[in-house]
């Protein structure tokens, strides 16, 4: 089974709803009721409004699948997004199971946020929803109510220990570091070409920066008053908050490493010219406390604990709907609407 994607890309959807609600988006035809069945997963019903949540993504991430062959371009997606709605259903089911519901001021968010979106929307909001695969108020309802449900289910289970114990066996092993790995700490100030006419004039700047700061000007200052780096002590306090901290290859940026490591610590080194800019690195000493979560290795950030309770979980739902096996129905297939151009998308797979 294809893998399902996380809760924080189904979030990041509603995002992305809200931001470009003017846009036009893959559409269905609505020749079936939101609450028609259209498929089965074991003895739970998928709706066809469930299935349309999930149209836009499926289609999103079947033109990335290179390797499979489609015979019917509309029947894959549709085919996909009810895979997709089926984590919605089980998911769902096992909330009433467990007793696990929206509260009447989640509701009243909910209905605030639905009425907030049709307002901005204006009187075509109807259409502009429908763009959207979204089709009136109850059903934008019910869209924030299944994914706020999602979100509080996965939290509900991760912060429950007699919940989490069925899911803990499936939990992928805490990242051990190489004792004998070299651990790279580095703050940097960077500065982008494009905010200069010439790359001399970008390279003048740097010098300058340069020479104030092994002058003994306050690093950090120099960071935050010049540097261009958003995780650097501004977008990732949490992680970040003290410099990067890795070992070589987590950049995939060879000329960065190469001169981070050569570099003692607390020494500056002269602007570099390399990927995103000019860097202006100053190599410090990678603090006692750090954790292993703490340090940037080739393939990204280690999974924190609850990234790894949540895998977990997902691991779990994806077994249930594949063992208990998803019937499409007759209906499903009414959904479909034969846009133009949906052939020529065809063929790019």
């Amino acid at each position: 089974m294809r893998k399902i994607f996380s809760i924080f890309a189904l979030v990041a959807m509603v995002c992305v709803f809200m931001a470009c609600s003017g846009e036009q988006a893959t559409g269905i035809a609505a020749m079936v009721e939101e609450g028609t069945v259209v498929a089965r997963v074991g003895d739970l019903d998928i709706m066809a409004g469930d299935v349309a949540f999930m149209k836009q993504e499926a289609s999103f991430m079947l033109q990335w699948d290179f390797d499979r062959e489609i015979d019917d371009w509309e029947h894959a997606v549709l085919e996909d997004a009810t895979r997709l709605a089926a984590l919605l259903v089980v998911l769902e089911n096992y909330a009433v199971q467990n007793n696990i519901a929206l509260t009447a001021e989640d509701h009243a968010g909910i209905e605030e946020t639905v009425q907030m979106t049709i307002d901005d929307l204006g009187e075509d909001f109807e259409e502009t929803l429908a763009e959207h695969n979204i089709f009136g108020r109850r059903h934008l309802a019910r869209y924030f109510e299944v994914f706020e449900l999602m979100g509080r289910t996965i939290q509900t289970i991760v912060e429950t220990p007699a919940l989490f114990a069925e899911f803990e066996h499936l939990m992928e092993p805490e990242f051990v570091p190489d004792q004998d790995e070299e651990v790279i700490g580095v703050k940097h100030i960077l500065i982008m070409r494009e905010d200069f006419e010439t790359e001399e004039e970008a390279m003048e700047f740097a010098m300058g920066i340069y020479a104030r700061a092994v002058a003994g000007e306050d690093f950090d200052s120099l960071i935050i008053t010049y540097g261009n780096d958003p995780g650097m002590m501004r977008n990732y306090p949490d992680r970040y908050p003290d410099g990067y901290f890795f070992t070589m290859g987590a950049f995939n940026n060879p000329p960065f490493e190469d001169a981070s490591a050569a570099l003692a610590i607390g020494e500056i080194g002269e602007p570099l010219d390399a990927s995103h800019g000019l860097h202006i690195i100053k190599r410090i000493s990678p603090d006692e406390n750090l954790t292993p979560d703490d340090i940037m290795r080739p393939g990204g950030l280690p999974p924190t604990y609850e990234e790894r309770q949540i895998a977990a979980i997902y691991t779990a739902f994806e077994a249930k709907i594949e063992a208990a096996n998803i019937v499409f129905l007759p209906a499903l297939y009414e959904m479909v609407e034969r846009e133009e151009g949906w052939e020529q998308l065809q063929v790019v797979q």
